[in-house]
């Protein structure tokens, strides 16, 4: 008697890093039947708002599972702001423009 055995490679990716802006990142899990997501979890996809390693193990119908990781970094480089005009003001030019970048 022959018996198919499905062999799970399930995937596990993020959508990081993490920065001063970005407070939340997507994990996305493919490759089965049921997804079970350390810390709790059991859709394909989880929100996540801290740094670290996930792991999902992956089950398929027949019972079968495998885990897969995926590593949220987190980039905490301050941005650096900058601020510009288009001046001086002078008697002719009554007004400046004033841009600001970095942020």
């Amino acid at each position: 008697m022959a018996q198919n055995i499905t062999v799970l490679t399930p995937t596990a990716t993020n959508d990081g890093p993490l920065t001063c802006i970005k407070t939340s990142v997507t994990l996305t899990a493919t490759g089965g039947g049921t997804y079970a997501w350390s810390g709790g979890g059991t859709a394909a996809t989880k929100i996540v708002t801290a740094p670290g390693t996930y792991t999902v193990t992956v089950t398929s119908t027949d019972g079968c599972s495998a885990t897969a990781t995926t590593t949220v970094a987190q980039n905490i480089t301050v941005p650096t702001p900058t601020a510009t005009n288009d001046g001086p003001l002078t008697c002719i030019k009554t007004s400046v423009t004033l841009t600001a970048t970095g942020g």
